[in-house]
């Protein structure tokens, strides 16, 4: 897959999501992780460097390389990170996990695929996990802009839900937030979104 200029103005600044940390704690000590989209690889980074298992992709090759430099640099070694689509991924992998991580990604998907990976993303997580997941929504005043030239997919609020009818809700938001920038995009800006925290009971 070729990255596109979307992808590349969400390079990360290795900032850990505040949700993610939030509910790191919470979970067992020493569990499985798959984040989907990771980039950089914040929060691969640190539950890797907290003794979890990770498996992390990203279509950018570029960022998979410097967060493996960042794990061979730490002697991180419990961290598998490789340059996977989250499609390709969810067909390969046959692992469960305690938390799969999924953040302002699944915008850059294609319609058809959707169903497909969110599907995936309910089957990979083991009884008693949680999926952290953010999306764009239909609302979104800056993504709607570009949504065809990029292929942007926004969602329904509740959309995402559709797919995980046996999961506990835990948290869930749908509005503006306020984005401080990034590379492509320095200056301050707002999204809207639908963000959720599901778990499945044992």
């Amino acid at each position: 897959m070729v990255r596109t200029q979307l992808q590349k103005s969400y390079r990360s600044n290795a900032q850990s999501n505040p949700i993610f940390l939030r509910y790191f704690p919470r979970l067992t000590s020493a569990g499985r992780m798959l984040d989907l989209g990771c980039n950089l690889g914040p929060e691969v980074r640190y539950a890797g460097m907290h003794g979890w298992t990770v498996d992390a992709c990203d279509v950018d090759a570029e960022a998979i390389a410097e967060l493996n430099a960042f794990l061979a640099k730490n002697r991180v070694t419990n961290v598998f990170a490789a340059r996977f689509s989250i499609q390709e991924y969810l067909k390969r992998t046959t692992r469960q996990y305690d938390l799969v991580h999924c953040w302002n990604v699944l915008h850059q998907l294609r319609q058809s695929d959707i169903p497909e990976v969110l599907k995936g993303i309910r089957d990979v997580i083991r009884p008693g996990g949680l999926a952290i997941l953010r999306v764009f929504t239909k609302d979104d005043p800056t993504l709607s802009r570009v949504r065809k030239r990029e292929h942007v997919y926004l969602f329904e609020v509740g959309e995402v839900l559709q797919y995980f009818p046996d999961y506990e809700v835990v948290e869930h938001f749908a509005g503006p937030i306020q984005d401080p920038g990034h590379p492509n995009r320095p200056r301050a800006h707002q999204h809207v979104v639908e963000q959720v925290v599901i778990h499945l009971p044992y």
